[in-house]
């Protein structure tokens, strides 16, 4: 078994890490909120298509590098300031390649105003770049409480302006500044509170190393990435600015939870299972009560979500988002089972194995150009249920690979979170009848939200289906005998 001081590290890095992902994704799900009834859709689609080439030049620039640090089992200085260098100049680089690729990017649009809004949010990359060993030290560490404070505030005071700018009348660059502004600060943050500093040192030895593991992992980061975005890439393309942004909005919300709970929990995990890499009987009760926990808290968010999409878009977004409803709902089905994914992932790469999540990564991609290659001519509804029949498949062939690691094989997982999805649906029917008879939205969000959780903590309480630990914290904290 993993030892005490283990588990509480890993108990103590999830509570940090939660409130960091809690704290930040609430504060962004807010002004998010507050920004959708103040701009119209179509603004919303300008960014979701600038972020596409964004992100996918923040994973060159990361290359791996952080990821490697954390599952290395000793590192030193020279190992951290040859990372940062590396990442920096990587950074430069990219960026002065997107400055001058804009124009290209403004014709593949047919807008020459995307010129000017790449490159000012491509100024985010540069300063990300300058704080990925401090972060990456801070969770190897399971240090998680300045990231919390750093992302918390970036969040508040970006949100900030980029509410005030929308009332202003600033149009797209409320969104463009809130992306920027969110982060110069949280670098600055993380500079100034991390305590650790590059010292004038580089080795290529070094970096060839840490190349060796973390150059797999970046090639399937940027596979993902084109994974991810692909989709906004066809329908920005294809379809309009408007149709981008429902789908993107639709899948905001089941992203929200999956990023704030399962990532929460997966990313804890991965410096866990590297202290414990030899043992593989440690390994899989680990990866059993991290997929039993995730579940427990990723299955009810994604099955409330799925009942009661409608009110939730009228309530929060006003009617001129409705059209996002039926996008909402396909991505909590899309999503179901991701926490099971994250967790198998981190079980690999805490082995070392990076090139098989990268053969994964390649298989998936394939599998995906088919689906678009396949649905895109039957509209945007096609594509996102192509991705619906995916999922499943996802799941199997990355738990395949952990069953070959650990001895976790996919039905043993589904085995233990079979009573779970059970009690789930149960529930769901339930609340879904309940809320038929119930005429106003508020009232079906407020009573159905109330029914459904008070439901689920007792049903999985009384018949052991919640995870112990959740039980232990429930039991302690309120006392019960």
């Amino acid at each position: 078994m993993p030892d005490t001081s283990l588990n509480k590290k890993i108990t103590k890095g999830i509570i940090w890490k939660g409130l960091e992902r809690v704290g930040t994704r609430g504060v962004t799900f807010l002004l998010a909120i507050i920004l959708a009834r103040l701009l119209e859709p179509g603004l919303f689609g300008i960014i979701s298509m600038l972020l596409v080439f964004t992100e996918i030049a923040g994973v060159f620039v990361d290359s791996g590098f952080p990821l490697a640090l954390v599952q290395k089992k000793n590192i030193d200085q020279l190992d951290c300031s040859t990372v940062f260098f590396a990442n920096t100049a990587i950074a430069i680089c990219t960026y002065l390649i997107l400055f001058f690729c804009a124009k290209w990017v403004a014709v593949f649009y047919n807008d020459s105003g995307y010129i000017t809004y790449l490159r000012v949010m491509a100024l985010s990359i540069p300063f990300n770049s300058l704080i990925m060993v401090h972060d990456a030290l801070l969770v190897r560490q399971l240090k998680f409480r300045l990231i919390f404070h750093g992302r918390l505030l970036g969040n508040i005071i970006s949100g900030i302006i980029g509410c005030g700018m929308a009332v202003w009348g600033f149009g797209v660059w409320a969104l463009i500044g809130q992306y920027v502004i969110c982060s110069f600060i949280y670098t600055c943050c993380l500079i100034i509170w991390s305590g650790w500093k590059p010292s004038w040192e580089f080795s290529f030895r070094r970096l060839s190393g840490l190349f060796q593991y973390g150059w797999k992992i970046a090639v399937s980061f940027l596979l993902d990435a084109v994974y991810k975005d692909a989709y906004t890439l066809v329908i920005g393309k294809i379809y309009s600015k408007e149709t981008l942004a429902f789908y993107k909005r639709g899948h905001s919300f089941p992203h929200l939870g999956i990023s704030t709970i399962s990532n929460t929990i997966s990313s804890v995990f991965l410096p866990a299972f590297s202290s414990i890499q030899d043992s593989e009987k440690d390994i899989r009760q680990l990866a059993k009560q991290g997929i039993q926990t995730s579940m427990f808290f990723v299955t009810p968010l994604l099955v409330f979500l799925l009942v009661f999409a409608d009110p939730i878009v009228r309530v929060l977004l006003t009617e001129k988002w409705i059209p996002c409803t039926v996008f909402l709902q396909c991505s909590c089905l899309i999503y179901i089972l991701q926490p099971m994914n994250d967790i198998n992932r981190q079980v690999i790469l805490a082995r070392g194995y990076s090139g098989r999540i990268l053969c994964l990564e390649i298989i998936l991609k394939v599998q995906l150009a088919i689906i678009i290659l396949v649905t895109f001519r039957y509209g945007v509804m096609a594509m996102v249920w192509g991705l619906v029949v995916q999922a499943p498949i996802v799941f199997l062939e990355t738990a395949w690979l952990n069953g070959k690691l650990a001895q976790y094989q996919w039905w043993k997982q589904l085995w233990d979170i079979f009573p779970l999805l059970c009690c789930n649906v149960i529930i769901a029917g339930g609340t879904y009848l309940i809320g038929l008879i119930i005429p106003y939205n508020i009232l079906k969000l407020l009573i159905g939200g109330l029914i459904f959780s008070l439901s689920y903590l007792f049903i999985t309480y009384y018949f052991d289906i919640m995870p112990l630990k959740v039980k232990h914290a429930i039991l302690s904290r309120f006392k019960f005998t």
